[in-house]
């Protein structure tokens, strides 16, 4: 049944929306649980063996677009290929493939450096989401116990003989379980508070190529394509509100978009591309007019100093000035800028590790207090306090 709704699904692409996606033998055996990683290393194999990045980034998604590979098409194959990913992921994971792919384009740097560059982004995100889960798990873990154990005590003081439940018919009862009631639902929303300060902000709006394919999807409801609807509607329609096309691939301000920045104008430079062009082709491909416009006006003689004032003057970045500052000695005095920006690299990396540990230890301790002032007292109230009165009256 799998098999044949995925070849209903392929059917509807390729009828409906013939510029967004086609697949080229899509099966039941490509619904194997994969990340952003594992499609990136699949990546790096299929150029290593001597295909081109296009053809590569096609044989690893399984599918090939009907012109030129952009930010929504990869948005949609990369969330329907990885399973394991959450929508965000494909929506800023597409952002940072397509800038890679035209840096490598524009540049013409080796592809296999802009990829090793990207799977290491990718893996540091991985690992920023493992140290949210570890964050998470304990506190979790002891608000499902105190949930759980909640009825079990209950049943088990009805095993026992006692009679919990005529507590609950009483004034003193009903209050208590009102007030149980009230610190489960403040709980729940002070966990779910705390979990949502931590997450990545998005830029929400709508692709108009995955907000009309989802229009033209979702009026299919009848026959044997509705089967398949399902799958596309509930994979494409959370992507859709995540994805812009005019928000900028690459933000200055995000801690691993800029190392992603810095590592692919590193590898520019050892292609023995010029500065100018070097942050003029992340600046393009990444979408950072501010990159674009100090790239310009070096080109146009200004002094580096001054391009770089007027530009964050315009766009102001801290991590930028850091940029600024790692290649100054390049362009005024003509050294390598390759020791100095491995330097950027391995502070911010450094800097990224403890702001996470830090984040992670934190939200660990946030999440505790509502465990003890709102699940705790729940549970004293509808699970310990009738067992008292209960075994009280039964003495």
């Amino acid at each position: 049944m799998a098999e044949v709704a995925d070849k209903r699904w392929s059917a509807i692409i390729q009828r409906s929306h013939p510029q967004f996606l086609i697949a080229s033998g899509s099966s039941s055996d490509q619904a194997v649980e994969e990340g952003i990683v594992d499609v990136i290393e699949t990546l790096e194999d299929g150029v290593q063996a001597g295909a081109s990045l296009r053809d590569a980034v096609i044989a690893a998604l399984g599918s090939r677009p009907a012109g030129s590979v952009t930010v929504t098409w990869l948005i949609g194959a990369l969330a329907c290929r990885c399973t394991k990913a959450s929508d965000v992921d494909c929506v800023r994971a597409a952002h940072r493939l397509k800038t890679v792919m035209d840096v490598c384009m524009q540049v013409g740097c080796r592809a296999s450096d802009c990829l090793a560059v990207l799977e290491g982004i990718e893996k540091r995100q991985e690992r920023y989401a493992t140290l949210q889960d570890r964050a998470c798990a304990v506190p979790e873990a002891t608000v499902r116990l105190f949930l759980i154990l909640m009825p079990v005590m209950l049943i088990g003081e009805i095993a026992s003989g006692a009679q919990p439940f005529k507590f609950f018919c009483t004034i003193p009862g009903v209050i208590c379980a009102l007030c149980s009631g009230l610190c489960i639902v403040i709980g729940s929303m002070w966990v779910k508070f705390l979990l949502r300060s931590v997450q990545s902000d998005v830029s929400s709006g709508q692709s108009g190529g995955i907000t009309s394919l989802l229009h033209e999807l979702t009026t299919m409801n009848s026959g044997e394509e509705g089967e398949a609807n399902s799958f596309a509607y509930q994979r494409l329609a959370s992507v859709s509100a995540l994805h812009d096309e005019d928000n900028s691939r690459l933000d200055p301000s995000s801690p691993l978009d800029f190392l992603l920045i810095v590592s692919l104008i590193r590898v520019c430079l050892q292609a023995g591309e010029p500065l100018p062009g070097a942050l003029k082709a992340i600046g393009q491909c990444g979408s950072i007019p501010a990159l674009r416009r100090i790239a310009h006006m070096l080109e146009e003689g200004e002094e580096w100093s001054g391009a770089w004032k007027a530009a964050l003057a315009y766009s102001p970045c801290t991590r930028l000035q850091i940029l600024e500052s790692a290649l100054h000695d390049s362009w005024c005095m003509g050294v390598s800028a390759d020791m100095k920006l491995q330097r950027v690299i391995g502070r911010q990396e450094e800097s990224l590790r403890t702001r996470l540990e830090s984040i992670s230890s934190r939200l660990s301790i946030r999440l505790l207090v509502p465990v003890g002032l709102c699940f705790l007292p729940a549970f004293i109230l509808i699970a310990v306090v009738p067992s008292i009165v209960s075994y009280a009256g039964m003495g």
